[in-house]
């Protein structure tokens, strides 16, 4: 026959409240058999009970405690919730979580994003704040308050420096896309006079002509 322990004598053996008791044994999903007004565990129900205690008083928390299924009559297995895990498989799902998102390969970076952006501020002709102007450019709004105006900061871009009291707002110019600097041939070819032709003059030449008179 089992050895039987009244549930009165736990509070006492591990030095806890009646209360911590209850907690402790709903926790190992012991259910205390009830015999008159007492209520007794078996043995294999205490020393479950005792190595939870042993596990407590070495400073680890209550809720890793792992709990091995016993065979059903001396001890009420412990169920997980249809669905739940436990807390160690949740640590290690994230730490394999973690580990595959470190394997992943990181998204492509669109490398006129800021291009992009500064034509975009230019054709809105919008004011923006040193810390706006930085996170377009992605730099940190400490550079982009040491610029000057008329600082450029990439090719083809000029940006405009304003003062409304403490605040300083810039303003992104786009320059020409095409500088027109055409030469025309016939203008670097001297005339009959040593002077440079103009106009029609570049491409024609005319030579007058003495008619007899009748």
């Amino acid at each position: 026959m089992d050895t039987l322990t009244p549930m009165a004598e736990l509070a006492s053996k591990w030095g806890v409240t009646p209360n911590t008791v209850s907690r402790r044994l709903a926790f190992l999903g012991i259910k205390p058999e009830r015999q008159g007004n007492l209520r007794y565990i078996t043995a294999n129900q205490l020393a479950l009970g005792d190595e939870l205690q042993h596990h407590i008083t070495s400073g680890k928390p209550m809720e890793l405690f792992r709990i091995v299924n016993k065979p059903e009559g001396g001890l009420v297995t412990r169920r997980v919730k249809e669905g739940g895990l436990v807390t160690g498989q949740v640590e290690q799902m994230a730490a394999m979580a973690a580990a595959m998102a470190a394997l992943m390969p990181a998204a492509p970076v669109d490398p006129l994003r800021r291009a992009k952006a500064l034509a975009e501020a230019a054709e809105l002709k919008v004011a923006l704040s040193s810390p706006e102007l930085a996170e377009v450019l992605g730099m940190s709004p400490a550079t982009v308050s040491s610029w000057a105006d008329g600082h450029s900061p990439r090719p083809g871009f000029t940006l405009r420096r304003e003062k409304a009291g403490a605040a300083v707002w810039w303003t992104v110019e786009r320059q020409s896309d095409t500088v027109s600097n055409v030469h025309s041939f016939a203008s670097s070819r001297p005339n009959s006079l040593g002077g440079r032709s103009v106009g029609f003059n570049s491409y024609l030449t005319v030579e007058a002509v003495a008619l007899p008179y009748f």
